[in-house]
């Protein structure tokens, strides 16, 4: 719920800025890093353009599956070749 008259905005933190600038987060406390208010260091934004953000979607279940899947076929044909160059 937003409080009237309040224009912040944070976004979940991506937890990077703490680890370069040494100076730790918005909190102080870089353990406790949650929240951000640079959409810079925002986990789900990614910039498109010149100060333009767009919100990344989550990839679902099956989409997971599905790379996982992909990834263990190339893995499984790489073998194949593998072995047949060097059996």
């Amino acid at each position: 719920m937003e409080a009237q008259g309040n224009k912040e905005i944070y976004y979940i933190c991506d937890r990077k800025e703490c680890e370069h600038d040494g100076k730790g987060c918005m909190l102080g406390i870089y353990e406790q890093c949650t929240r951000t208010p640079d959409i810079k260091h925002a986990k789900n934004f990614e910039e498109v353009f010149d100060g333009v953000y767009y919100e990344r979607e989550k990839p679902c279940r099956m989409e997971k599956a599905v790379l996982f899947f992909d990834i263990a076929v190339i893995c499984i044909v790489l073998v194949d070749i593998a072995l047949m160059l060097w059996g």
